[in-house]
């Protein structure tokens, strides 16, 4: 019975770690666009592919100024004016000046209460931005 819950778990765990590629769309430095599936790297870069089973495509902020999806828009924008390399920020409010929000997981946090706890432990979601 164990094996059975575990085993469904693991796959259901492996599904939603492959379907993090969302739909968008690939905003190009020479003005062109590609629509397909989008999934930012977690250091600098971006995989794209046109169709779900298409090998991804690796592209940086040399080829792309960003993507969007649905009505969220990410760039690549400098943080700061002695930043060597650009980092993908949400736009947050559009316009001459444009407002960025900067995303980042930090992952979950086991909680345990009390000394030698026989309860399971709680897992906290932290995540945080900075605008």
């Amino acid at each position: 019975m164990w094996r059975k819950i575990t085993g469904l778990l693991f796959l259901l765990g492996f599904i939603a770690v492959d379907a993090q590629f969302q739909k968008g769309t690939l905003l190009f430095k020479n003005n062109t666009s590609k629509e397909g599936y989008i999934k930012p790297k977690s250091h600098d870069g971006l995989k794209f592919k046109e169709n779900e089973d298409d090998k991804p495509a690796i592209y940086s902020h040399l080829q792309v100024i960003g993507f969007d999806i649905e009505e969220t828009k990410y760039r690549y924008v400098k943080h700061n004016a002695s930043d060597v390399e650009p980092i993908i920020l949400k736009e947050m409010i559009p316009g001459t000046i444009v407002l960025y929000e900067k995303e980042f997981q930090s992952g979950e946090t086991p909680m345990r209460f009390g000394p030698d706890s026989n309860l399971l432990p709680v897992t906290v979601d932290r995540k945080s931005s900075i605008i």
